[in-house]
């Protein structure tokens, strides 16, 4: 029981360890990730109207109009989407012949054991005698 316990704990110093090691990285890609999005801010360009007016010996002033626009096209980069095929592991099934046993009767020859039994008496003709007696064919 106390080899278990000193085997825990080991894993849960390592995973401590591991885990404190890793967190400057982590933190490190936060500021560069923000910094990057700093950087990369969308500017719109804003037009601006400056008027002056001038003094001069005339009776009325003079206005003198000045239209400042600045404007500026910041490329950004773009990820596109490249479809890609990805083959899927898949077996048609085959079919398989499976021989099953088939019952085929073939007629054989049923021998049957004599009997005592007397044949039945058949008729016959049988010429009756005459009264002369001879026989008289018909």
């Amino acid at each position: 029981m106390f080899s278990k316990q000193s085997h825990t704990r080991k894993i849960r110093v390592i995973l401590g360890v591991i885990i404190l090691a890793t967190l400057p990285f982590y933190c490190l890609g936060l500021i560069m990730l923000q910094s990057h999005n700093i950087a990369n801010r969308t500017r719109t360009a804003t037009p601006t109207e400056t008027r002056a007016a001038a003094a001069s010996n005339t009776p009325r002033p003079t206005w003198t109009e000045v239209i400042t626009a600045t404007a500026s096209i910041t490329p950004s980069p773009t990820i596109t989407w490249t479809p890609s095929v990805t083959p899927t592991a898949f077996r048609t099934p085959t079919r398989t012949i499976t021989l099953t046993a088939t019952i085929t009767l073939t007629p054989t020859e049923t021998l049957v054991p004599p009997t005592d039994t007397p044949e039945p008496p058949t008729a016959t003709d049988t010429p009756s005698p005459t009264p002369d007696g001879s026989s008289a064919n018909p």
